[in-house]
């Protein structure tokens, strides 16, 4: 019997120390946390209840908002939100153009992995936003090609230098 063994090639990358990892990154992490979450809980994400919608609607049903508040205290979700949405208010002019120029070019490494992201747009900040439409080819969010993306960024600027 012969065994032969198969090595992929390690992929150069720059780990990120938790503290300097991009409030949207973190809100990434607990996203694939609050899924994983909903669906060991035997759900999956269906939007936010809604009383106009009426008590029949599967986004109030009373198993699906026991998981909801399940997963949002184990995976801290809501806070990871609200760090999100503070660290995009109250930008300098310098700031708001790096971090433009840092999600172009994400939004480029992303479209290179099937990546269907949606016309970059300035929101009320004057930060780039894909609007409705940033996922991976599997309709999903993947928060490892996001990861590895900003990797790769961080790689190519260091050579730069």
């Amino acid at each position: 019997t012969t065994t032969t063994t198969t090595v992929a090639p390690v992929k150069d990358t720059i780990p990120l120390a938790e503290e300097d990892i991009n409030p949207g990154l973190k809100l990434m992490g607990a996203l694939d946390d609050f899924n994983a979450c909903l669906a060991t809980e035997g759900y999956s994400w269906i939007g936010f209840p809604n009383a106009d919608l009426g008590a029949n609607d599967p986004a109030n049903q009373p198993g699906y908002l026991e998981a909801l508040q399940l997963c949002n205290s184990r995976t801290g979700i809501s806070s990871a939100f609200q760090d999100f949405q503070t660290s995009r208010t109250d930008l300098a002019p310098d700031v708001v153009r790096q971090e433009n120029e840092d999600f172009i070019d994400l939004a480029d490494c992303l479209r290179t992995k099937g990546w269907d992201i949606g016309e970059l747009r300035p929101d009320e900040n004057g930060l780039l936003s894909p609007g409705d439409r940033f996922s991976s080819a599997d309709g999903d969010i993947d928060t490892g090609e996001i990861r590895d993306c900003i990797s790769e960024i961080g790689l190519e600027r260091a050579g730069e230098e």
